[in-house]
């Protein structure tokens, strides 16, 4: 039984519509919203590397700069924003203001 060339197209494109749904967008969202973590880290923000190093930003950098983190007292390196895994220290602007939902505490 033959289907039409129009149905065939049709399958062909929702298939790819749910692999691009399912499976590429959810790490560009990701690697997104690291990304503006990073960028939006200050001095004095904790942070994770890729190394797994525990660290403190001494001096944030930029997208052509690298970020000088504190790993130890006097101990300064050098870290690419790509090298920054996670920041760990909540924005005040984020802790200022409860999650929807959620009651302070009294």
């Amino acid at each position: 039984m033959d289907y039409p060339i129009w149905q065939q197209a049709a399958v062909l494109v929702m298939v790819f519509a749910v692999f691009f749904v399912a499976v590429i967008r959810p790490p560009r969202m990701a690697e997104a919203r690291r990304f503006r973590a990073v960028m939006a880290s200050s001095p004095g923000d904790i942070v994770l590397t890729a190394a797994g190093i525990y660290g403190r930003i001494a001096e944030a950098g930029t997208v052509d700069t690298p970020f000088l983190v504190e790993i130890a007292d006097g101990v300064i390196v050098r870290v690419d924003q790509r090298g920054i895994a996670e920041v760990l220290t909540v924005p005040a602007s984020d802790a200022a203001a409860p999650a929807a939902g959620v009651q302070p505490a009294a």
